[in-house]
């Protein structure tokens, strides 16, 4: 799978786009256009496939024009050219078998149907008060108790079947290791990056989530993080022109050890030389 990359600028001529239509475009300068070539050769950063695994890279391209709405705020420094690339590594054994096990975990079982129907009865023959929330608290119990198994089920089903390595150019925050929600984020030691983190998901409501991931910092980043969280922002030099690279992030994201596993061989040093290019 391939997918054509839209030009995004990011910090405030995203503001500045959203107020109007673009008045006028014009073709891409040089140093632009150089942006996207150096943004091309990230891919050679990009750890090799795991065995008997497929990878499905991001194509990078330059867009035809770009809007000159933007050109006041690239002068002053408020505004520069930022893209996501996002490479998926997937095993290509078939799981349908699996997952259509898994679905049909999430069913209600015939205890639970029965129970359901009483909880129902005794629904609609409370007038309120104690007897109501305590009914209602048992049938959301029935309730997530389901759920629960079924997307527990559909995790192992799905376990370590994908991994998704993203680099991003540029960009205006990072927030988290690649998690929807994130449960741990602790420290991690990577030579070459600014800085880096490793940190576990909270998977129990989103089967499709991934377990773990990783982020790595290359360039002047501010950053706070804790036990659970973490807030990291690139620390841009006006004076710099809109097309250079100043800051790059990585996230790996998959199940188990698999993130680990793609960053040993991630070329960091090839990441940390895209910085001022």
């Amino acid at each position: 799978m391939r997918i054509a990359f839209a030009v995004t600028v990011c910090l405030c001529a995203n503001a500045a786009l959203a107020d109007g239509e673009c008045r006028k475009e014009r073709p891409l300068t040089r140093p632009e256009l150089a942006f996207y070539e150096k943004a091309k050769s990230s891919a050679k950063a990009l750890p090799a496939v795991p065995k008997g695994w497929e990878q499905h890279p991001e194509e990078i391209l330059a867009p035809a024009k770009l809007c000159t709405n933007v050109d006041p705020l690239f002068k002053k420094g408020e505004a520069r050219l930022s893209l996501v690339a996002e490479t998926e590594y997937r095993d290509p054994a078939d799981r349908s078998a699996k997952l259509d096990a898994a679905m049909k975990a999430g069913l209600p079982t015939a205890d639970e149907t029965k129970k359901a129907a009483e909880l129902a009865k005794k629904l609609a023959k409370t007038d309120g008060g104690p007897a109501l929330l305590a009914a209602q608290a048992e049938q959301q119990k029935l309730a997530d108790a389901q759920a629960a198994r079924g997307n527990k089920a559909i995790h192992e089903a799905r376990l370590d079947s994908e991994a998704r390595v993203r680099i991003s150019l540029n960009p205006m925050s990072e927030s988290s290791t690649g998690c929807g929600y994130q449960s741990t984020v602790a420290p991690l030691k990577v030579e070459g990056a600014s800085f880096a983190f490793a940190g576990s998901c909270d998977f129990s409501s989103n089967p499709q989530e991934p377990e773990a991931g990783v982020l790595l910092l290359f360039g002047p980043w501010t950053q706070k993080a804790d036990a659970t969280g973490l807030e990291a922002a690139p620390a841009y030099d006006p004076k710099k022109p809109h097309t250079a690279i100043q800051a790059v992030s990585v996230l790996i994201t998959g199940d188990g050890k698999r993130p680990d596993e793609l960053l040993k061989g991630i070329d960091v040093k090839a990441l940390a030389a895209l910085i001022g290019k």
